[in-house]
C-alpha cells in the first residue's frame, strides 16, 4: 500500500511537482498556504526558495526556467498576492518562459464547517469574484483545484501545457479547503514523446531555390537561443548559404556569436532598401514600421512554433511564407541540402562589410584616458573585456541594452539572457535565478537604475543571501527614466517645459551605503579610470562569497546622427 495515500492534497501537489521535475518552488508565502508548506517541509524535491517579495519570486523563477527549459514553479497569496505577480506573468508570457503559478484562494467556506475554512477577518477582504481576470490575459491555461481526487491531473495538466512549444505561464488557483481534504493514492508520471517534424518536400525544395535567387538574404531572431544546441546551427547556415544575420533587441537569449563577421547588428530596418529575402525565425518584433519596412518586392518568410502571434491584439506583420515549424530542424534540413558554392559571392561579400562594421563598433568606444564620464557603451566593452566568453550577463538596461549587446559581445550559447523590457524589475530576481541554475557560472546582472528599483532591491539581496546565491549586479545609473524622455523627444521636436523634471532622479541617493548594510561589496563610482579596478575587486569580492553591487554613474550622449548598422549594397566588392 503506498504510504502517502493518506496525504492531504496540498501535501500529495508539492510531491506531485516533484514527481513532474520541479526542482524549486519560488514562494511568497499566506495565510492560504499551510497545507503547501507542510508539503514543501517534506524531504525531497522540490526544494522552496522564500522569496519576500512575489515579483522577485517570478522574476527569480523565470530566469531559472529561461536556462534550464524547466517549468518555473512560483507560489504566491491569492487576490493580492497575485496582483504583485501580474508584471512577472506579463514577461514570462511575451518572453515565452514556462512558469507554474500557484496562488491561494480565498476559503470557500466561513463557519468552520471545515477544515480550512476562513478564520481571520482578511479571508473576507481578500474574496473577488474573478481572481483568475487578474492574469488571464498572460496566461495559456488557467484552472482552479476543485477536488483533491484531481489534484495529480492538474499538476500534469499545467506542466503539460506550460512546456509545450509555444511556452509560456499556466495558473491555478487552490482554495484552502480542498488543500485539507485527503488525496487518493498516487498514480505514475506519464511523459509523453515530443516529436519535430520535417519539411515536406514542396516546401524544402521553395525555400532552398529563393535562397540561392536572393542577392541579400538577411535573417531575423530573438529567441531562437532559448535552444542552445541551436546557436551552431545558425552558424552553421550562414556560412553555408551565406546570410548576415540580425538579433531583433530585445534579443531573449544569445542567438549568433556577437563577434562573428556575419552578425550584422541588432536592427533590420537599415538593411531593407537592399534585402530582398528576409527570413524570420523565432522572433516576435522583427522590425518596427515607423522605422523601416521591408521593400514591397522583398520576400518574407516567417519561421515559429506560433507564426500567428495569435496572443497579441495587434500583429500586422506582412508575411509571403508561414512556417509551424521547429526552427532549428529547419535551419538543419536547409543547411544540409543547400550547396555552399551558390552562396560563396554573396558569403565573402557579407564577411568583408560585417568585418567592417565589427571594426567601426570597435573604434566608437574611447579608452578611458579619452573621457571624462562613463558611457554606456564604455561601461558596457569594459566589462565585456573583463569577463570570459562563457560568463553570464542577464540584461535589464533597457534603453542601455543596444550598448551591452553590441559592446559586452557575448559569444557563447547561454552566455547572455534578457526578457520583453515590459514589465520592469525583471533583472534582480532573473540573475538570482540564473544563478541557481548555474551555481559555477560568473553571472552578472545588468540593470537601469530604474529597474533596479522596481525589481525590489531588498527583497532581492535578503533572496541572495539566504540561498548563498553570489553574483555581481552592474547599475547603469542614468539617474531617471531615459525611456520617458525618449519618448517625450519621440513625439515631439519642441517642448514648452522641461522634460527632465518628469524623467530624473535626485542625484543624492547612494545604492552602495545601502547594500554595504547588508553584508554586501558595493561601490559607487563615476569616473572612467576608476572603472576596471572596481570591476575586478566586484568579481574578487563574489568569488569569496559575497553578492556585489556596482553603482555606476553613466552619461548618456546624444543620439548618433548615423544609424548604428548601415546597409551593404549587392553591388559593393569584397
Amino acid at each position: 500500500m503506498d504510504d502517502r495515500a493518506s496525504r492531504e492534497a496540498g501535501e500529495r501537489l508539492i510531491e506531485r511537482l516533484g514527481e513532474q521535475g520541479v526542482e524549486y518552488v519560488f514562494g511568497t508565502f499566506g495565510t492560504d498556504h499551510p497545507t503547501l508548506i507542510k508539503g514543501l517541509a517534506a524531504e525531497g524535491d522540490p526544494t522552496p526558495i522564500i522569496a519576500p517579495h512575489e515579483m522577485v519570486a517570478a522574476s527569480a523563477a523565470h530566469g531559472y526556467a529561461q536556462v534550464t527549459g524547466k517549468p518555473g514553479c512560483v507560489l504566491v497569496h491569492v487576490d493580492v498576492g497575485t496582483a504583485n505577480l501580474v508584471a512577472g506573468m506579463h514577461n514570462a508570457s511575451r518572453s515565452r518562459v514556462p512558469l507554474f503559478v500557484l496562488a491561494g484562494r480565498t476559503p470557500l467556506t466561513t463557519g468552520g464547517d471545515l477544515p480550512g475554512s476562513r478564520s481571520i477577518f482578511v479571508h473576507w477582504y481578500q474574496d473577488v469574484a474573478d481572481q483568475h481576470g487578474l492574469v488571464r490575459e498572460y496566461t495559456k491555461w488557467e484552472s482552479e483545484l476543485k477536488t483533491a481526487a484531481n489534484v495529480e491531473s492538474v499538476v500534469d495538466r499545467a506542466v503539460e501545457v506550460a512546456t509545450a512549444d509555444p511556452t509560456g505561464p499556466v495558473y491555478v488557483t487552490l482554495p484552502r479547503e480542498i488543500l485539507r481534504e485527503d488525496a487518493p493514492p498516487s498514480t505514475p508520471v506519464r511523459t509523453p514523446s515530443n516529436r519535430t517534424s520535417t519539411l515536406d518536400e514542396a516546401t524544402r525544395t521553395d525555400l532552398l531555390d529563393r535562397l540561392r535567387a536572393a542577392e541579400h538574404p538577411l535573417v531575423v531572431t530573438s529567441y531562437l537561443g532559448r535552444d542552445e544546441g541551436a546557436v551552431s546551427v545558425l552558424e552553421s547556415f550562414a556560412e553555408t548559404v551565406g546570410v548576415p544575420v540580425v538579433e531583433a533587441a530585445p534579443a531573449f537569449d544569445l542567438n549568433f556569436p556577437r563577434d562573428h563577421p556575419l552578425h550584422f547588428g541588432f536592427a533590420a530596418e537599415p538593411y531593407f532598401d537592399d534585402v530582398d529575402l528576409l527570413l524570420v525565425v523565432n522572433c516576435d518584433v522583427p522590425w518596427v514600421p515607423k522605422r523601416g519596412r521591408p521593400r514591397s518586392d522583398a520576400t518574407v518568410v516567417h519561421v515559429d512554433d506560433d507564426p500567428e502571434k495569435t496572443r497579441y491584439p495587434n500583429w500586422d506583420y506582412s508575411v509571403d511564407v508561414r512556417l509551424r515549424a521547429n526552427a532549428r530542424r529547419v535551419l538543419e534540413e536547409l543547411t544540409t541540402a543547400f550547396d555552399p558554392t551558390d552562396g560563396a559571392d554573396r558569403r565573402e561579400r557579407f564577411r568583408s562589410h560585417g568585418k567592417s562594421l565589427h571594426e567601426e563598433w570597435h573604434e566608437s568606444v574611447p579608452g578611458a584616458e579619452s573621457i571624462d564620464d562613463i558611457t554606456p557603451a564604455f561601461l558596457s566593452r569594459t566589462l565585456g573585456d573583463l569577463l570570459e566568453d562563457d560568463a553570464v550577463v542577464v540584461d535589464e538596461t533597457v534603453t542601455n541594452t543596444p550598448s551591452v549587446l553590441r559592446h559586452s559581445e557575448r559569444t557563447e550559447p547561454g552566455s547572455y539572457y534578457s526578457y520583453c523590457s515590459s514589465g520592469l524589475g525583471w533583472g534582480l530576481g532573473a540573475a538570482a535565478g540564473v544563478k541557481l541554475a548555474r551555481p559555477d557560472a560568473t553571472v552578472v546582472g545588468v540593470v537601469g537604475d530604474g529597474s533596479f528599483v522596481l525589481g525590489n532591491p531588498i527583497a532581492a539581496v535578503q533572496m541572495i543571501q539566504a540561498y548563498d546565491l553570489p553574483h555581481l549586479t552592474v547599475i547603469y545609473n542614468n539617474e531617471g527614466w531615459n525611456a520617458v524622455g525618449k519618448a517625450i523627444a519621440d513625439q515631439y521636436d519642441d517642448v514648452s517645459f522641461d522634460p527632465t523634471a518628469f524623467t530624473r532622479f535626485s542625484r543624492e541617493g547612494d545604492y552602495s551605503k545601502l547594500f554595504a548594510e547588508w553584508g554586501c561589496h558595493s561601490e559607487r563610482l563615476s569616473d572612467p579610470a576608476e572603472l576596471e579596478g572596481a570591476i575586478r575587486r566586484a568579481r574578487a569580492a563574489v568569488a569569496d562569497g559575497s553578492h556585489a553591487i556596482l553603482d555606476v554613474r553613466v552619461t548618456v550622449p546624444e543620439p548618433p546622427s548615423t544609424p548604428p548598422e548601415r546597409a551593404v549594397s549587392s553591388e559593393q566588392s569584397t
